[in-house]
């Protein structure tokens, strides 16, 4: 069975001024909110969000939902950056699909913030390819 990661980076204050309609292309390979920079990793118990999907195995062409949500009651975030990957390659796959408030960098199946207001959730949702399946 294949393996799907989903990676997301959340975007420090200052830097998501830089970038208030989304993400760049440029970030897809790192990840990181701007070129040369890298935010400091925290233990996951530590971080005031999570990153949930709505199912752990998938069928081909089969949509999953993604939550991004506060932890913490008063905590809110202004721009994030998803991509799934391929546990497997660590290549990107499958794709998202568009939503209201959202921006889609096809060229490497990820979905970026498009505004800067402040965000307690967003609800994402992933569509696996049509000749992959797994969890």
């Amino acid at each position: 069975m294949f393996r799907v990661i989903l990676l997301a980076s959340f975007f420090c204050f200052s830097c998501v001024l830089s970038y208030p309609s989304g993400a760049p292309y440029d970030s897809c390979d790192s990840l990181s909110p701007e070129r040369g920079h890298k935010a400091p990793s925290q233990p996951v118990a530590y971080a005031p969000f999570s990153v949930v999907a709505s199912a752990k195995k998938f069928r081909p062409g089969e949509r999953v939902g993604v939550e991004i949500f506060q932890r913490e009651s008063k905590a809110t975030f202004r721009g994030f950056l998803v991509q799934a990957l391929d546990a497997r390659t660590h290549r990107p796959i499958g794709q998202f699909v568009p939503t209201h408030g959202m921006k889609l960098l096809k060229e490497c199946s990820s979905v970026s913030h498009s505004d800067n207001r402040p965000k307690r959730a967003v609800n994402l949702v992933w569509e696996a390819p049509y000749d992959y399946g797994g969890e």
